[in-house]
């Protein structure tokens, strides 16, 4: 089953502050990672299912090049929702307990429009 990937506009935000981050230190790392953000996105539509739930229905694909970040997200229907991009090691309790107000892991209403890519390349 291929799903429709959608994504929270808080998302985008989290993985541009990471590029960001990542480019001040290195100059091009910073689209190296939003490439690789890019690329796990992509496979959400095919492999959502397959990765295991953290917390409530919240599951977490891997940036394999970026091992410590994580795509959060959760599936509903024929819909994968991206929730956040984040280091998993510096937001440990990000979302679980509800330190992180603004950011609770909840369905808002689904856009009826096709999903696009999440990240536009860098450069």
């Amino acid at each position: 089953m291929s799903f429709i990937v959608r994504k929270l506009p808080l998302a985008e935000q989290d993985a541009l502050d990471a590029a960001i981050w990542y480019e001040e230190r290195q100059p091009g790392l910073g689209a190296e990672f939003l490439n690789e953000v890019d690329r796990a996105v992509r496979a959400l539509s095919d492999s959502a299912p397959l990765h295991r739930i953290r917390f409530a229905d919240v599951r977490r694909s891997p940036i394999h090049r970026f091992r410590f970040y994580g795509i959060y997200y959760i599936v509903r229907e024929d819909e994968v929702w991206i929730l956040a991009i984040f280091h998993g090691r510096r937001h440990r309790e990000r979302g679980k307990n509800g330190a992180d107000k603004p950011r609770k892991f909840a369905m808002t209403t689904a856009p009826q429009t096709e999903a696009r890519p999440l990240l536009q390349n860098c450069g």
